[in-house]
């Protein structure tokens, strides 16, 4: 043995031993195996720890000339992490894996003597603070703060309170090399008075300061000939007074070097900015393990272990405690308070009540600074050094749910007042104010052009209590309504003229804001609340969100009878209350359309408006034969040539509901395919799945099956923000095409699938298709269920409506071929009038039962 090779390189990582040679892992002196894959990935991982390393080079090195599915390198990283501890292995979304155990003592051909915990950096004065808890989840910004620390002569790390600045710091001091330059800490949280600055400094590094000279003067001339690094520690609220001191350093001490942790930078030159965001949060569904590697995770699952050792991560738990961190904002402050609190209110009691995060986030660490004692603290102090006019912008940004833009902001927050300062708060001052705020990290920018802002969710509770204290949370709330409700005014026009996917991009994000001004304008009784609820239901439509749209409406209703003579507002409430109810309701829909054309005619301002109530009417088939053809004569008559594609589409739609009505199904199919080629030239997804819907449906009348069923297959495989109330009815057809081809297994799948759907829509589109229910029962031979499925249908239609023509056919086919299968006398009536009392959950279980 002794002649075969020199002695094995080994790897030692504090208890964690690596023998490369030898393909051995012992954990605390005891052999752990390991798998060969699992092994070369560890030794792979480990001698790059300096860096990310990519998937993709993984697996070039774990299994060299093969070609495996990612997920086997996920596998192996779950594997190690089992052996060696959650955090040794960091994910870093999007780029790879890093290792993260503390760097080893030595890389030699002879094992080491047992390694000790790094010795903190020799300080000039007091010894550095010891971390209270350990670092989780930034190794990425452990390492990159090292790396500029050993580059540039000013660094200063920035971010919003509580979001672990100083441990962060600590950390990295801890990990220097020992033989660098010397360290010393300075707090400067605790100092009011900039004055007493050079003072604190010269007496946490031990030196004089001449007393006949200026301080700060006297300060770099003592530190002139010196080699150290000073940490300034909480300099936000200091910032001109460290600026200025800073700077003298830079020129006149070359032999200094500085880290500043601060909420905003410094603005001196040579600065370099690390700017540390939230922790790193999971999505929902991410497996146990994965969502360990994740900082906030890691760290809720270490102090409220902590805390109750009883604690431990699951697949029972993990999504809650993901939506807790989420919730807090990977904010490590806030995380660490509330995992305190897991011990005595439980997990589920923790979410439930993190609505008052600012009263339940108390109790920070024995002997922590005043502001890491309670979340709201932490953001007292955060708001203190915000000046009068950051002050009202803050609190009056409170009233936005789920970001807004600049012009948003401003159209909320801006007015005429003067402050104490004599400041005006006009837009320029708004965007200024904005502006400081991000800086300070109590407002996010998201990506875009143009960019959203928000509030984190626990500085916008804050905020919002302080607009409370203010006396100005109705009022704010009231321009929110109105600036909402004008901004969906214009949406409602701009939709005409506007491609589907532009539209939604710009006016989706508002959605939670105007949901909020909605509730808002119905608890005052505010009028606004018309116009907006008549705008929004076509963002909701397009969602799409009919149930919502019904619920609203009701909710909007006795505020219409208050609105003084004709109003525009009125006449498209009413116009979208129709679309509401189609397909639920079809004789209310057609009441409501009327109004809708009486209030139009009575403006007699808006020729689009009344277009789209004479669509509303045509469209919801209780019309007579005559009357829909004299509604589809003043569509005509009203159309411009400027008018847009969107509108000239809704009369192809309209047109071909006038066919399906009389059974004319050419002519249906004609307007349909017309129709097709208008909506697309208007960028209507919507119209589109109408259109094809019914196209399928004058196919299937036609007996062109083949044809209906390659259309709505097609149409039913897309994705998009139209899969709902529209993409059910489509459904419809491309079951009914299943079915009458004998593909019964596919009928039943998409059958699941549209039950599911119609589920998740307050079943929209559920009594429109119940007849294919019964359809499927009768191909199957289950005759007793065919039959309580079509009494189930026949009271879903008495709902509905009255039976369109196709449908009346197709029921009348099922109800003599289930007299044709010689049920026993009376039980066909019995079992239909059975089938009447199921609700929908009893008839997805019905209908999706095993044919055996």
């Amino acid at each position: 043995m002794e002649s075969m090779a020199l002695p094995a390189g080994v790897l030692r990582f504090g208890a964690v031993q690596i023998e490369v040679d030898g393909r051995r892992l012992l954990v605390e002196g005891v052999d752990v195996p390991l798998g060969a894959r699992a092994f070369d990935l560890l030794v792979a991982l480990a001698e790059r720890r300096d860096r990310v390393v990519p998937r993709s080079e993984l697996l070039d090195l774990v299994w060299p000339g093969l070609v495996v599915e990612e997920g086997n390198l996920a596998v192996q990283v779950s594997t190690l992490r089992k052996v060696l501890g959650a955090q040794a292995i960091a994910t870093v979304p999007g780029r790879g894996y890093r290792f993260t155990l503390a760097a080893p003592v030595a890389h030699l051909g002879v094992a080491p003597p047992v390694s000790r915990p790094p010795e903190p950096p020799r300080a000039l004065g007091a010894p550095l603070p010891p971390m209270p808890t350990a670092l989780l989840g930034r190794s990425a910004e452990l390492a990159t703060l090292g790396q500029m620390l050993t580059t540039y002569r000013l660094v200063t790390v920035v971010g919003a309170g509580g979001i672990g600045k100083t441990s962060l710091v600590l950390e990295a001091l801890r990990h220097r090399d020992p033989l660098a330059v010397p360290a010393a800490l300075v707090e400067l949280a605790p100092m009011s008075d900039a004055s007493l600055l050079p003072g604190a400094i010269a007496q946490a590094l031990r030196i004089p300061l001449a007393p006949q000279i200026e301080p700060i003067a006297a300060l770099v001339s003592a530190l002139g000939a010196m080699h150290v690094l000073l940490v300034l520690d909480n300099a936000e609220h200091l910032v001109g007074p460290v600026a200025t001191l800073v700077s003298a350093l830079l020129r006149q001490a070359p032999g200094v070097r500085l880290l500043v942790t601060s909420q905003v930078a410094l603005k001196v030159d040579d600065e370099h900015l690390l700017r540390l965001g939230p922790l790193a949060v999971p999505l929902p569904g991410t497996p146990v393990d994965d969502a360990l590697a994740h900082g906030a995770v890691a760290l809720f699952v270490a102090q409220a272990r902590a805390a109750d050792q009883r604690f431990t991560l699951s697949v029972d738990n993990v999504d809650t405690v993901i939506d807790l961190c989420a919730s807090l904002d990977g904010l490590a402050l806030a995380i660490k308070l509330a995992a305190a609190r897991v011990s005595f209110l439980g997990l589920k009691g923790l979410h439930a009540r993190l609505n008052e995060r600012l009263k339940l986030l108390r109790g920070g660490a024995y002997g922590a600074p005043t502001r890491q004692q309670t979340l709201e603290a932490a953001l007292d102090w955060s708001h203190g050094l915000l000046g009068r006019a950051e002050q009202r912008v803050f609190r009056r940004l409170a009233v936005f749910v789920g970001g807004f833009t600049l012009e948003l902001a401003c159209a909320v927050v801006a007015d005429d007042s003067v402050d104490a300062d004599g400041e005006v708060l006009n837009d320029t001052l708004v965007v200024d104010c904005l502006a400081g705020l991000v800086e300070r990290s109590l407002v996010a920018v998201d990506a875009g052009d143009p960019p959203r802002y928000r509030l984190l969710e626990s500085a916008r509770e804050y905020a919002w209590l302080r607009l409370r204290e203010a006396g100005e949370l109705d009022t704010f709330r009231t321009r929110h309504t109105h600036a909402l409700t004008a901004l969906f005014e214009r949406a409602d026009v701009e939709l005409w003229f506007t491609h589907d996917d532009v539209w939604l991009a710009a006016y989706t994000p508002e959605l939670d804001n105007a949901r909020a001004a909605l509730d808002w304008a119905v608890q005052q009784q505010d009028t606004a609340a018309v116009g907006l609820m008549a705008s929004l239901a076509r963002l909701l439509f397009q969602w799409p969100l009919g149930h919502e749209t019904r619920r609203r409406s009701e909710a909007v209703l006795p505020l219409v009878a208050r609105i003084d003579g004709p109003s525009i507002r009125a006449a498209r409430y009413w116009v979208r209350r129709s679309h509401g109810h189609w397909g639920v309701n079809q004789s209310h829909a057609l009441d409501c359309a009327r109004k809708a054309v009486e209030l139009f005619r009575q403006v007699g301002t808006d020729d689009i408006g009344l277009h789209e109530g004479l669509f509303a009417q045509v469209t919801s088939l209780r019309m007579s034969d005559a009357e829909i053809r004299s509604a589809l004569a003043e569509m005509r008559a009203l159309e411009r040539p400027a008018w847009p594609a969107r509108v000239r589409a809704d009369f192809k739609v309209a047109e071909m509901f006038g066919h399906y009505a009389q059974g004319l199904y050419e002519d249906m199919h004609r307007s349909a395919r017309e129709g097709l080629a208008v909506s697309r030239e208007a960028g209507s997804r919507l119209r589109i799945n109408i259109l094809q819907w019914y196209l399928c449906t004058a196919l299937r009348c036609l007996g062109r099956l083949d044809e209906a069923f390659e259309i709505s297959r097609a149409a039913v495989g897309e994705s998009g923000p139209w899969r709902g109330w529209s993409l059910g009815y489509l459904m419809g057809e491309y079951i009914w095409a299943c079915l009458k081809r004998d593909d019964l297994a596919e009928g039943r799948r998409a059958l699941r699938e549209f039950m599911d759907l119609s589920r998740g829509t307050g079943w929209t589109a559920f009594a429109y298709n119940s007849l294919t229910f019964a359809e499927l029962a009768l191909r199957q031979a289950r005759h007793t269920d065919a039959a309580q499925l079509l009494g189930y249908a026949d009271a879903a239609w008495r709902r509905l409506g009255t039976l369109y023509p196709d449908m009346a056919q197709e029921r009348a086919r099922i109800l003599a071929a289930l007299r044709q299968a010689r049920l026993p006398a009376g039980r066909l009536e019995s079992l239909m009038a059975l089938g009447e009392s199921l609700d929908e959950t009893a008839v997805c279980q019905l209908v999706l039962q095993d044919a055996s």
